[in-house]
């Protein structure tokens, strides 16, 4: 047994708390009553906070126990458990899937320990925690993760990052698991290696969730992580279906063959707050929306951007309007194109209807179609070749996606986070984190042209939807993605300027998209930086680079150079992020996988950057390190 040193703190918590020094017996002597049963989905912990953090487990009952299981706990300052600050009994039972969460209070701030299970003499794996620091922390090292498809590789970046000793903290920004059946995303590669979903249709009811993470927690990587730090969670769509929004979701079907969404989300909710260390708020689990103190260091704020307040995404092939054209309909005969406001203004509005225009594509500049016999004969889904209709973007961008009423975090949510930045910074906290979802800082995709030998654009536009469809947004100055804050502008105005009346150091770590990222967060009306972006890529979905089969390609740096806030993309690795918080600076190491598609793989840091508190009333900009 390793010596162990007591701290004056560690030994008066102890009595304080009412702590125990002796080992815990369990619930029965001998455990000859209690049913046999086994810790298959190892332990965890989370949401930690200064004097108190979740412990997880689940038992796993013999086949065909139906009955209630009681459950003995144990928390010590020592990794053999000698040395007991905590312990106590639960009993569990189907009704939360057999597995146990428990609050434990009355720990010391800023300290680690050991906690593990017993069913009789029935062992749990042992897992190590640690408490958020009270008074002025010199550090604090987070994991950033996001993004684990079972399916579509191993979970090696759980691994990289449960192997870093001093690691305090994991963070998980969403798509803890997805929600597809045996035919679904990444499953391509789950045949080649042998990792198939269970169960192995789309999930929907609470048993189809409970199964699918009790199939993720299997996996030894991320047992290994849970078991090594305390977990801070919050979900994005694949948890429930993809794209997902208060009243719907694109993969949940809405003829009702996939049921009711309510009754969806419900199931989820439910399974999410069995299957993760997560501090429940409120009778509201979609309600996930919380706070972390560390002590003057730093306060994470952890957003929910899904189900309480957002609405529904626009999408581009019903909501992006076309250029359209007046006619001046007082001859009904021989309609005429207006083309001169002052004209336009001096007609009777019974007299003016708008017209769909075409245009000619062959030339080098398209030109409009406004003879009015040409172009009503034309059929709209039957175009003649170098004839197309031209999307209005700038009608799209200033009318549609701008207006203040879309909402993504929800105006309760909004005035949460605003309370939060504003305690924060009044308290002293060095910097403030926002753990969100989906991307926030502003993207328009490259004109490849200008990367791609023409011979590669050909085949590329030819053979993927995607590419073209980016190809399009592009050219017309359109953000690619809109289920991220691109698609919410307002919404990300009124954060940034939450931000700047807070006098906040803003830093925002986000997953989704599976590509890194290293962005400067700018005001769009000022053009002020108000933060930084640290974003993750995907732990083992599949990468935008490999979706797009240009890993070959350096898409990142062609990104960069069309994108003022992007200082950095990687659309081609998986991995994660280590966020490393100082009193001086804030940094972010970018650590990448070789392969996820073999357990034997080697990790790097292919890029760093730092940036410093308090430089022109925001955080400073990014260095490369």
């Amino acid at each position: 047994m390793a010596y162990f040193v007591w701290t004056r703190r560690q030994t008066l918590a102890s009595f304080l708390a009412g702590a125990s020094v002796l080992a815990l017996g369990g619930c029965s002597d001998d455990g000859a009553d209690l049913p046999p049963v086994s810790f298959d989905h190892g332990v965890a912990s989370g949401d930690p906070l200064n004097d108190r953090v979740i412990i997880w487990t689940r038992v796993t009952p013999q086949e065909g126990t139906t009955g209630s299981v009681p459950v003995s706990w144990e928390m010590a300052w020592d990794p053999d458990l000698q040395w007991i600050a905590r312990s106590g009994d639960i009993v569990v039972d189907g009704e939360t899937d057999y597995t146990v969460k428990l609050d434990v209070d009355g720990l010391a701030p800023g300290t680690q320990y050991y906690y593990r299970f017993r069913v009789g003499d029935q062992l749990s794996p042992v897992g190590r925690t640690k408490t958020l620091p009270a008074d002025d922390a010199q550090s604090l090292k987070m994991a950033v993760l996001s993004c684990s498809n079972y399916p579509a590789g191993f979970f090696n970046t759980y691994r990289a990052m449960a192997d870093i000793e001093d690691l305090d903290l994991a963070i998980h920004l969403g798509d803890y698991i997805y929600e597809y059946g045996a035919d679904g995303y990444g499953t391509d590669v789950g045949n080649r290696i042998g990792r198939f979903n269970v169960p192995s249709h789309e999930i929907i009811t609470l048993n189809d969730y409970r199964q699918r993470y009790a199939l993720y927690r299997t996996d030894p990587d991320l047992q290994a992580l849970h078991a090594h730090v305390p977990m801070i969670a919050i979900w994005d769509d694949h948890e429930t279906a993809n794209n997902s929004w208060v009243g719907g979701a694109q993969n949940h079907a809405e003829d009702g063959s996939e049921g009711d969404w309510d009754e969806r989300k419900a199931a989820f909710t439910r399974a999410y707050h069995e299957w993760l260390p997560i501090r429940t708020p409120s009778p509201d689990l979609a309600a996930i929306q919380r706070s972390f103190q560390a002590g003057s260091l730093a306060s994470i704020i952890m957003v929910e951007a899904r189900l309480i307040g957002r609405d529904q995404q626009l999408d581009y092939s019903t909501d992006l309007p076309f250029v359209e054209t007046p006619f001046d309909f007082s001859d009904p005969a021989a309609p005429v194109a207006i083309t001169d406001e002052s004209v336009l203004n001096s007609l009777n509005p019974a007299d003016i209807r708008t017209v769909k225009t075409p245009f000619d594509m062959t030339g080098p500049v398209p030109q409009p179609i406004l003879d009015y016999d040409r172009l009503s004969a034309f059929d709209p889904e039957n175009l003649p070749q170098g004839i197309d209709y031209l999307p209005n973007a700038d009608k799209f961008l200033n009318e549609i996606l701008a207006t203040d009423a879309r909402e993504l975090l929800g105006q309760d949510q909004e005035q949460w986070l605003d309370g939060e930045l504003a305690a924060s910074t009044s308290a002293g906290a060095t910097w403030q984190v926002i753990g969100n979802p989906v991307m926030m800082a502003r993207f328009v995709f490259p004109d490849l042209s200008g990367v791609l030998p023409k011979a590669r654009m050909d085949e590329l536009l030819e053979e993927n939807p995607l590419a073209r469809r980016f190809m399009t947004f592009s050219r017309l100055g359109l953000p690619a993605n809109l289920d991220g804050w691109d698609g919410y502008p307002a919404a990300r105005d009124r954060v940034y300027q939450m931000a700047q009346d807070s006098g906040a150091n803003l830093i925002v770590l986000t997953g989704d998209t599976h590509t890194f990222w290293a962005n400067e967060l700018i005001d769009s009306q000022e053009g002020k930086r108000v933060g930084v972006e640290f974003a993750t890529t995907a732990v083992s979905s599949s990468t935008l680079g490999q979706i797009l089969k240009m890993k070959d390609v350096d898409l990142g740096g062609a990104v960069a150079a069309a994108n003022e806030e992007v200082k950095f993309a990687n659309f081609n690795d998986n991995g994660g992020i280590v966020v490393t918080l100082t009193p001086t600076e804030a940094r972010a190491d970018y650590i990448a996988m070789d392969t996820v598609e073999s357990r034997d793989f080697k990790s790097k840091t292919i890029r760093s950057f730092v940036v410093s508190p308090n430089q022109d009333g925001a955080v400073g900009p990014l260095r490369r390190v």
